[in-house]
C-alpha cells in the first residue's frame, strides 16, 4: 500500500478546515429551511382538518411602548389575540382598541395561529441558581403575525377598527415570525 505524502501540512490543514466549515454551514442551511417548510406545512395541514369557515381575528395594532425587556414579554404590533366565530358582537373597548378582520380558515389554523411559544419555552427551574451569564432569551408570544400593511394599514396607524367588508385568505395576510 502506497502512502499518501502531504508536500505542505498548512496548507492540508487550512482545506480540511475549509471543508468542515462548509459542510458545517450546509447542514445549519438545510436545518433552517426545514424548520420554515415544516412550520409551512404545519398551517397548511392543518387548513385540512375540519370545515374552512370564515373566523374573526383580533389583531394587535399598536406597537407597545416602554422597557424592550418587558414588551418583549407581551403581544407585538400584528400579533393574532383570539378568534371568535363570526357572529360574535365585539365590545367598544376592544373595536376601539384592536384590528378586527375577517378570515377564511379553519379552526384547527386559528388555533395555531393563537398558539403560544410558551410550550416551546424553556420552563423555569427554581433550583437551578442563575449565573450572571445566563441569558434569559423570551421568545415571541405568537409564532404568526397578520402582516398589516397588506391588509392597507399605515405603519403609524395604531386605533383599533373594524374591517367587515372584506373577507381576506388566510395565505394573503398570515406571515411566520
Amino acid at each position: 500500500m502506497k502512502k499518501i505524502k502531504i508536500l505542505n501540512k498548512k496548507r492540508f490543514v487550512f482545506f480540511v478546515a475549509g471543508i468542515a466549515i462548509l459542510i458545517a454551514l450546509l447542514i445549519w442551511a438545510v436545518s433552517c429551511a426545514w424548520d420554515f417548510i415544516a412550520r409551512k406545512t404545519e398551517l397548511n395541514r392543518a387548513g385540512k382538518e375540519g370545515e374552512v369557515k370564515t373566523l374573526h381575528l383580533m389583531v394587535q395594532i399598536n406597537q407597545p411602548k416602554g422597557d424592550p425587556e418587558i414588551i418583549a414579554q407581551g403581544f407585538q404590533r400584528g400579533d393574532i389575540v383570539l378568534f371568535s366565530p363570526e357572529e360574535k358582537e365585539f365590545s367598544i373597548a376592544e373595536k376601539e382598541g384592536f384590528l378586527i378582520i375577517k378570515v377564511r380558515l379553519t379552526e384547527a389554523q386559528a388555533n395555531l395561529l393563537t398558539s403560544s411559544f410558551a410550550n416551546e419555552q424553556e420552563k423555569f427551574d427554581p433550583k437551578k441558581e442563575l449565573k450572571k451569564t445566563d441569558e434569559i432569551k423570551q421568545k415571541p408570544l405568537r409564532s404568526y403575525f397578520v402582516d398589516l400593511e397588506k391588509i392597507g394599514i399605515a405603519k403609524e396607524e395604531e386605533r383599533g377598527k373594524v374591517i367587515s367588508d372584506k373577507v381576506f385568505e388566510w395565505k394573503e395576510i398570515v406571515k411566520e415570525k
